[in-house]
């Protein structure tokens, strides 16, 4: 029998008062230790885990519309259990600015990723793994356009970013084809030679890029005494800027015996909202052939 202090023994064979307070004591050691261990369970199944971190390779690249690239995602320590990654894309028109073009503030998706998950487990963490990005080909003119690539582990906040700039390859212009003889679609070029009493002609032209608004085109003559374009106006859109529409214009025979000529049909721009405005568009040229010649013409009289 153990006697701590002032204990004796209970003649009605209850418990002593001091072995009362060792088993209080015992109690208190029990629960300690009890929450020790739950402590080390938690941390060893990741509830008290410290958050993981990961490398992406490179963080930011430019890449070709159109063209592919690649870039790696690496764990930077062994999780405890399987870790997922959740990778979101994003158009980045925070960075566009008045230089870059209509197309990085009017064109959505402008990259595209094969994977939109990645999952690392405890024996594959360290190996890198790849994703291919696609920089989406539209036809709006522009210089640059950004997306980027948001990666979050599991749920944590920590959310390392891919930085991805397009490079743009539609440009502002138009393209200009001769008249067949048919009047259909001929031979793409910016000019034609016809002899000054051919009367009617004409050509075609479609514009280059994609518009941002609803696109006129005006044509005009430099020289209306010798060549003269009749009131019209060719209207693009969105839907149409590729298909090619025809200019007329009309040749003067001045029965006057001179040298060739050169003469340009302007095309001037208008659209509200449209990135064509003020755009300085290429002429055609109709290179007149003079079909005079000095000299009498002599008749029988009858």
């Amino acid at each position: 029998m153990i006697y701590l202090g002032r204990s004796y023994p209970s003649p009605r064979g209850g418990l002593y008062p001091s072995t009362s307070r060792l088993r209080r004591w015992l109690g208190n050691v029990k629960r300690m230790a009890l929450g020790v261990l739950l402590a080390h369970s938690l941390m060893a199944t990741g509830g008290a885990a410290q958050p993981l971190n990961l490398t992406v390779s490179p963080s930011n690249f430019s890449m070709n519309e159109g063209a592919t690239a690649t870039y790696t995602v690496v764990l930077d320590s062994a999780p405890s259990a399987d870790a997922t990654v959740a990778l979101t894309v994003t158009d980045d028109t925070s960075r566009c600015g008045d230089g870059h073009g209509a197309s990085c503030t009017q064109k959505s998706g402008v990259i595209t990723i094969n994977k939109t998950s990645l999952t690392f487990t405890t024996t594959d963490w360290s190996t890198a793994q790849t994703i291919t990005v696609t920089a989406t080909d539209e036809d709006m003119a522009g210089v640059f356009k950004f997306g980027k690539i948001t990666h979050q582990i599991n749920d944590q906040t920590n959310r390392p970013v891919v930085s991805v700039t397009v490079l743009d390859d539609d440009r502002r212009g138009v393209t200009h084809y001769q008249k067949a003889n048919d009047g259909t679609v001929g031979t793409k070029f910016a000019a034609v030679s016809l002899y000054e009493n051919h009367g009617e002609g004409g050509f075609y032209i479609h514009l280059d890029s994609e518009p941002s608004a609803t696109t006129t085109i005006t044509p005009a003559s430099a020289q209306p005494a010798a060549l003269t374009v009749p009131s019209q106006t060719l209207t693009f859109t969105s839907e149409n800027w590729d298909d090619a529409q025809l200019v007329r214009f009309t040749l003067i025979d001045n029965f006057i015996d001179g040298e060739n000529n050169q003469i340009k049909i302007t095309l001037t721009t208008g659209g509200t909202g449209s990135d064509y405005v003020g755009q300085s568009l290429v002429p055609f040229t109709v290179n007149v052939v003079d079909d005079d010649t000095r000299g009498v013409t002599h008749y029988l009289v009858a």
